[in-house]
C-alpha cells in the first residue's frame, strides 16, 4: 500500500469518534487483504484481480485461486473446488506452479496483516462483553 494513501487513511480516522490506533491498523489490514485479491486503489464493488494465468482459456482470478487451493485441498470444504484444485493439478505447463506460488505468497502477506484484524476482533468481543454485563447487572426500569 502507498504511504501517502496509508497518511490519508490515518487522518481520516482520527477525525472519527472512537478512534483509536488498533482500530486503524485493523481497517488498513483488511483494506490491505482487498488489495491482494481487488488490486490497489480499487472501489467496494470493484471485479476481482485477473493473475496472468488461464485455465481452459478463462482468467483466474487471485480470489478463486486461493478458495479453490485453500477450501479444495488444505480443507477439504468444498467438493467442487476440490475437482478444480485436480484439474489445475494435471493442467500441461507451469500453470499449477504459478498459482500455487501465488497463492503462497498471498497467505504470507496474509498472515503479516492479520494481527492487528485479531487483536482489534479480541477487543471489540471484551468490549461488548463488558457492555452486555453492565447491562444484566443494572436494575431493570
Amino acid at each position: 500500500m502507498k504511504k501517502s494513501h496509508s497518511i490519508q487513511l490515518k487522518k481520516i480516522y482520527e477525525n472519527r469518534e472512537g478512534y483509536n490506533q488498533k482500530t486503524y491498523l485493523y481497517e488498513i489490514a483488511v483494506e490491505a487483504i482487498n488489495q491482494l485479491f481487488f488490486g490497489i486503489g480499487t472501489p467496494p464493488d470493484a471485479e476481482q484481480l485477473n493473475l496472468p494465468y488461464a485455465y481452459n482459456e478463462k482468467p483466474v482470478t487471485r480470489l478463486e485461486e486461493f478458495s479453490t487451493i485453500m477450501y479444495g485441498e488444505i480443507i477439504h470444504f468444498n467438493i467442487e473446488k476440490h475437482r478444480t484444485y485436480n484439474q489445475w493439478k494435471k493442467a500441461p505447463g507451469d500453470l499449477f506452479s504459478n498459482l500455487l506460488t501465488d497463492f503462497i505468497t498471498t497467505a504470507f502477506y496474509i498472515s503479516l496483516l492479520i494481527m492487528p484484524v485479531a487483536e482489534a476482533s479480541k477487543q471489540e468481543l471484551y468490549r461488548l462483553k463488558s457492555n452486555l454485563k453492565g447491562q444484566q447487572s443494572s436494575p431493570q426500569g
